[in-house]
């Protein structure tokens, strides 16, 4: 009797001790995969007139995004006629440019990097009139492009930019007309054979008329072809723009 109340006391002893064989399992918690940011891209750009006026920056174009990840963006040229998206994603996308007065246009663009872009837009048609006065006389420089008698004659130039092809009018008239005898001759700009001249003998007015092609730049000469004083002259032009 008195062993097996000796045996039950060391069993609940050893199981009040808390001791255990058996050592706790650690758990350890994963470091989460950080989520990679999106990358993404700027594009610039500028819109300007299309040839022969491709210096004109044009100013409050709309630059448009049409479609992909990137449609609705937006963007208005300044005045430097310069644009700017920034934070594009990565993909291919149609831009559209359009201004008033210009036929709108679009380009593919592949961003996979930082880009540039530029655009030329096309005026409209339309008919332009145009006064240019100014004086001339016998000490004037000789025009460059000149042909025949007139290559060392004095001589003044008016650039006409044509963007549409169409008929150009212009008529030289001076005052008096008895001081001078002046000449009106209408070159393609450095072309050294004119288009068309006028050269009467009598009066004071020049008249010449042609078809011009349009993305080029033409150039009406007024030659003091003789004289011995100096000359206001009026040139007025109508053409397409």
């Amino acid at each position: 009797m008195k062993r097996l109340l000796l045996v039950a006391v060391a069993i609940v002893a050893s199981s009040c001790s808390g001791n255990s064989s058996t050592a706790p399992t650690a758990t350890s918690t994963p470091t989460p995969t950080p989520t990679p940011s999106a990358t993404t891209f700027a594009l610039t750009g500028a819109v300007t007139e299309s040839a022969p006026t491709t210096a004109t920056r044009i100013t409050g174009a709309t630059i448009t995004i049409a479609d992909g990840p990137n449609a609705g963006r937006t963007a208005i040229t300044d005045s430097a006629g310069a644009f700017l998206f920034s934070g594009l994603q990565q993909s291919g996308f149609t831009v559209n440019a359009a201004a008033p007065g210009y036929a709108p246009t679009s380009r593919s663009v592949t961003l996979t990097s930082n880009q540039t872009i530029a655009f030329g837009l096309f005026p409209n048609a339309r008919s332009m009139s145009e006064t240019f006065t100014g004086t001339i006389s016998g000490g004037d420089a000789a025009c460059s492009g000149g042909d025949g008698t007139y290559r060392d004659k004095p001589c003044k130039v008016i650039t006409i930019p044509v963007h549409n092809a169409g008929a150009i009018d212009a008529t030289l008239t001076w005052s008096p007309g008895s001081v001078a005898d002046l000449d009106l001759s209408l070159f393609s700009q450095g072309s050294t054979s004119a288009i068309a001249r006028s050269t009467s003998a009598t009066g004071a007015s020049e008249h010449v008329s042609s078809n011009l092609s349009g993305g080029s730049t033409y150039e009406l000469h007024v030659t003091y072809y003789g004289g011995s004083n100096i000359t206001n002259y009026t040139v007025t032009v109508t053409h397409m723009n």
